[in-house]
């Protein structure tokens, strides 16, 4: 209606044609379809024509004006539509046969493909600690961006606009994260999006009434205006166990905290996430939950509630997982890590999902950048291709990298020609380890002696070292291999040595 009146003025103000087109406006204001009272709207419209401002004054403003295009757009018919094939029967979904097989249903709308539907209810739970907050810190900045690909994830359709309440945070904190974050992975530009943090006050979905906790209708309301005012599409609250239930392991309680989600979700169409934890860790695998339904602490009416929900646990390379030494190499990882020698990463995986793919299993890592120049780096997230970080931990575990200093590249290097000459050679790789240990264990440092000598099949990892690192430096070998089975399937390499 202001579209039309305002396009009509803009047009018509000043020229020949000023009354008429207030005539027209005013008599068709009088039987415009809608209306409640057919004065009032008049009256309205007198005042809107008698107060609209010159067409100068538009232009001047820098505002865009209504022209006469706009009304065009605004009164063209409507494109007709065949009559859609209705397979709704109030609250029921009918099913027929037929007509079912000759509906086009729509598809799911995504924010992010497989991972944020439209609409729905998304979960991600972890153990405290792991990164949670980080990782949110870093979705939000990606999709503000639309730039989940920099995640590792499907790309977003589009910037969306996020609301994010951390009842444990405070709000300037969270501006740190999330600049830490588009800094760390070169993000710029976006939407714009909001944070609620605890110091603004605890955000409770429930409240006391009469002895009991009924859900706080204000607040909801509150949170509904400010999502469809600002036109959010994703909502966060973090975590679940502040949000006001009495008891997570009770069902009838976690079913209140549900249904307060699923009210902000049916009255505004965002996506709703939030953040849980997962079970204390009593088993010798702190990552056993990995992508596992049972990851959420308390009801399992919880997960079984959710659209689509992920897992995140800190991540550990097969060694650690599997094996009569895993309990072991957990242990020496913690302390490589706790003591700076090594970078520390985290895994979320697909533990529940409403339709489509299940995404593959994304690795972080943790870093750190400055948000303002000469300040305190603030942590954040980049995401690493996995197989990267499993040979990086791996590696670390077996002490190859202990054997990456240029020197010690040069002496194997040296000792190989040395057992081989140059020339092509056809020979197993427990032959070369069975020669680097009878002959060679003086390069190695202390702790590499002690594996060298009591460990087999150290061939394969010590000349993957070789054959990677010597090519780039400026030593005097440079070698290939090539794996080949021979006839008794036993794994041979061909080796060329060139000095």
């Amino acid at each position: 209606w202001l579209a039309i009146g305002n396009g009509l003025h803009f047009e018509a103000h000043g020229t020949q044609h000023e009354d008429a087109a207030r005539d027209a406006w005013i008599a068709w204001c009088r039987r415009w379809n809608g209306s409640d009272d057919d004065d009032t709207l008049e009256l309205e419209a007198l005042k809107m024509w008698d107060n609209a401002a010159a067409p100068e004054e538009v232009l001047a403003s820098g505002k865009r004006p209504m022209t006469g295009g706009s009304v065009m757009h605004y009164l063209r018919p409507k494109t007709p539509e065949l009559p859609p094939v209705d397979l709704n029967d109030g609250e029921y979904v009918t099913i027929d046969g037929d007509q079912l097989l000759q509906t086009e249903l729509p598809d799911i709308d995504w924010l992010v493909d497989d991972m944020i539907p439209a609409g729905d209810l998304i979960s991600i739970a972890g153990p405290s600690g792991v990164g949670k907050t980080r990782y949110i810190a870093l979705l939000i900045a990606c999709l503000l961006t639309g730039r989940t690909d920099l995640m590792g994830l499907p790309a977003a359709n589009k910037p969306i606009s996020t609301l994010y309440f951390a009842n444990e945070e405070k709000g300037e904190d969270l501006q740190r994260r999330i600049k830490a974050a588009m800094h760390a992975n070169g993000l710029v530009g976006g939407r714009r999006s909001w944070v609620r943090g605890k110091d603004a006050g605890r955000v409770r979905f429930l409240t006391q009434d009469q002895g009991m906790l009924v859900p706080n209708l204000e607040l909801l309301d509150q949170i509904v205006d400010k999502v469809k005012r600002d036109e959010i599409e994703l909502v966060i609250f973090d975590p679940f166990n502040t949000l006001g239930g009495e008891e997570e392991n009770s069902a009838a309680s976690v079913d209140q905290i549900i249904s307060c989600f699923q009210y902000i979700a049916q009255h505004t169409g965002a996506a709703v996430m939030f953040i849980h934890h997962t079970p204390k860790d009593r088993s010798e695998a702190p990552d056993a939950l990995r992508g596992d339904s049972n990851a959420w602490r308390g009801s399992g009416a919880i997960c079984s509630a959710l659209d689509e929900g992920f897992t995140m646990f800190p991540f550990r390379p097969p060694s650690c997982r599997v094996g009569k030494s895993a309990k072991d190499n957990r242990r020496k990882l913690f302390q490589m890590q706790r003591d700076g020698q090594l970078g520390r990463y985290i895994v979320t995986e697909h533990a529940k999902q409403r339709e489509g793919e299940t995404l593959p299993a994304t690795v972080y890592q943790f870093v750190s950048h400055p948000v303002k120049t000469g300040g305190k780096p603030i942590g954040a997230l980049q995401w690493v291709p996995l197989p990267d970080a499993e040979q990086e931990l791996e590696d670390a575990l077996s002490g190859v990298t202990a054997l990456a200093d240029a020197g010690q590249r040069v002496a194997w290097a040296s000792a190989l020609v040395s057992m081989l000459g140059e020339g092509e050679h056809f020979v197993t790789l427990t032959a070369i380890d069975q020669f680097f240990r009878e002959n060679h264990v003086e390069f190695w440092d202390h702790d590499g002696k002690d594996k060298i000598l009591k460990g087999r099949g150290r061939g394969a990892k010590l000349f993957e070292m070789l054959a990677s690192q010597t090519r780039e430096a400026e030593h005097f070998v440079a070698i290939d291999w090539d794996e080949k089975r021979s006839p008794t399937k036993r794994l041979k390499v061909l080796i060329r040595v060139s000095s």
